[in-house]
């Protein structure tokens, strides 16, 4: 996850870098194991995340907030 609030991951056939935009991610989060599908923008390939296979085992500490249909965690 980068600050922007976008991700990337690294295809493990090629070892290439894919940026997944800020609304591609979903409900990802960093360290899960997830399903992603390629498009071209730009001439530039990016991913969008389809599934979220495997969550991380990772706890978040902090106190949610929900915002409308979704949340965050200060």
């Amino acid at each position: 996850m980068l600050r922007n609030g976008a991700g990337s991951i690294v295809k493990p056939e090629t070892g290439q870098t894919i940026y997944i935009e800020p609304g591609d991610l979903g409900t990802a989060l960093n360290g899960d194991i997830v399903s992603v599908s390629f498009y071209k923008r730009d001439g530039e390939v990016k991913g969008r995340v389809k599934k979220v296979e495997k969550r991380s085992s990772r706890d978040i500490v902090g106190t949610f907030h929900p915002a409308g249909k979704h949340g965050y965690v200060v």
